[in-house]
């Protein structure tokens, strides 16, 4: 154990400084090793005095305690020490704080099955019409919306009663907005009719900000019940075609996968809940709550969200994009911050901390990658969750085989997504955890990239495959598995040469350490 020479506080013995008055830990010595070390310098001050006849003054010089180091590191020491007892712990209270209280506002994009099924008729493009706009254009649901749809019951009546006063609610809701732009939506279309270019973009661009304004008034409707409702009426008459029939099987499958939204968004913030206390609280006691545990768990419950989006064709909201994003900045504020206050300047521990940082910042950005459209589906639709519109067809052939073709085309997208997903997170919390801990790269962080980056490559290659074929039609091959591949490619190479960096240092001290046993 080490005590402070200026405070006597105890300290742990891999402290740098003391983390009470902030001398640095050059200034400190062991309980046991103080006694023998002050005789052994008033000893050489003796022999000192006697030899240069300095006196007393000599004598200081030899016994004192190098007086010009805390001029010297003292400064520093106190940044540090007032970093990390202070700063971090505020950061930490912050981050917690704020994806706490966003928690309550998440919600997200949601798209019903009729538009979903509907989007392969409708161009690329778009359509300049209000109706083509909303036909392309996500909804705000709230995600406990789920619950009315898991429990819609079996009754034909009660479910017609519920879609009827859904829809009527959704059409009052589109009026009551499209009265604030009738006025001047009227006034451009005139001007439209008498050949005013400019009139043209201004209407379209009015347009879409009504469709902003009538999509995001809709999270208090529930529109996900309203997909089971009508997937339990067809089910109910069976007299229906085969393709109201097919958009009953997606609906139910789809909204069975979306009920992990529920439990991803009440895990997240459990897990803020918990760490807001333990943070608040270790600030009054002068504790230090580890942020990094906080930033794995909270990271793994926003991957499951987005995953779940991807099979869904469905997103977070802007309040879940703000959890996130504040997340993960304030969360590498915090690694600074730490590395700042531990990092201790030497050519490995600069090669690490390079290696590592990269590494961090290139598997970061291949898991957020895989967050995107990486899907298309007839030029408009994305994610996986598109192949849920893969039954309308004009072929009656294709349209008894829908379900087949939905689930072949879901399962064989789905098992390499989440193959190259699961891999790249993977790869990036073992990168952050090496980086905040100043680890060394090992074996298995080489294999596990070059691991990532080969099923990167053969699940582009065997995606590019299929979409040549009839095996999964309509699908447009991701070509971004291939920018992911080039990603964990270079963060092989790094691993790689910063192995054969570490040994040329290692070689160097090796021999420095021979000249010096031959000197003596």
């Amino acid at each position: 154990m080490k005590s402070c020479s200026s405070c006597g506080a105890e300290l742990d013995d891999d402290a740098l400084f003391c983390t009470k008055c902030g001398t640095p830990v050059s200034e400190t010595v062991t309980e046991a090793e103080e006694p023998a070390q002050n005789a052994a310098a008033e000893a050489a001050a003796e022999k000192t005095s006697a030899e240069t006849g300095g006196g007393r003054a000599a004598a200081t010089a030899v016994s004192g305690r190098n007086v010009s180091a805390p001029a010297k590191g003292g400064k520093l020491a106190a940044v540090r020490a007032y970093t990390e007892n202070f700063l971090l712990r505020i950061v930490a209270i912050i981050v917690c704080a704020g994806v706490f209280i966003g928690g309550f506002f998440i919600n997200i994009s949601y798209m019903p099955m009729e538009q979903v099924q509907s989007k392969i008729t409708i161009d690329s493009a778009g359509d300049a019409s209000m109706e083509g706009m909303l036909m392309t254009s996500s909804f705000e649901q709230n995600v406990f919306n789920v619950i009315g749809a898991l429990t819609v019951s079996f009754d034909l009546t009660e479910n017609q009663e519920k879609s009827e006063r859904i829809t009527e609610a959704m059409t009052a809701r589109v009026t009551e907005v499209m009265l604030r732009y009738e006025e001047r939506i009227t006034e451009l279309a005139a001007q439209v009719s008498q050949g005013n270019e400019r009139a043209v973009t201004e209407l379209i661009s009015l347009y879409r900000k009504a469709v902003r304004d009538i999509t995001s008034s809709m999270a208090d409707i529930n529109l996900i019940e309203m997909d089971r409702l009508d997937a339990e009426i067809a089910y109910a008459q069976s007299e229906d075609s085969q393709t109201a029939l097919k958009g009953a099987d997606d609906a139910l499958m789809r909204t069975a996968i979306m009920s992990g939204y529920m439990v991803g968004v009440i895990y997240l913030q459990v897990v803020a809940l918990i760490y807001l206390i333990l943070t608040v609280a270790g600030l009054f006691k002068k504790k230090n709550v580890s942020l990094g545990k906080f930033f794995f768990l909270y990271m793994l419950g926003m991957f499951f969200l987005f995953g779940i989006g991807q099979l869904t064709a469905t997103s977070l909201g802007g309040a879940g994009m703000f959890c996130f994003v504040f997340a993960v900045v304030l969360c590498a504020i915090w690694l600074a911050g730490k590395l700042f206050c531990g990092f201790r300047v030497s050519p490995q521990g600069i090669l690490s901390l390079t290696v590592h940082t990269v590494a961090a910042v290139l598997s970061f950005a291949a898991v957020c990658l895989l967050f995107g459209n990486i899907f298309e589906f007839g030029g408009i639709a994305d994610k996986i969750g598109a192949v849920f519109g893969l039954h309308v067809y004009e072929s009656g052939a294709q349209l008894q085989n829908g379900m087949e073709m939905t689930m072949v085309n879901f399962f064989a997208v789905a098992v390499i997504y989440l193959a190259v997903y699961i891999l790249a997170i993977i790869v990036f919390f073992r990168s952050a955890a090496r980086l905040s801990k100043m680890e060394e790269v090992n074996a298995a962080d080489k294999v596990l990239a070059a691991v990532a980056a080969g099923v990167s490559l053969v699940g582009y290659l065997a995606l590019y495959s299929c979409c040549q074929t009839d095996a999964i039609e309509l699908l447009f091959a991701p070509s971004v598995f291939y920018g992911i591949f080039v990603l964990f490619a270079v963060v092989f190479i790094l691993f790689m040469v910063s192995g054969v960096a570490k040994r040329s240092f290692q070689g160097k001290d090796a021999a420095n350490g021979g000249k010096v046993s031959a000197a003596r």
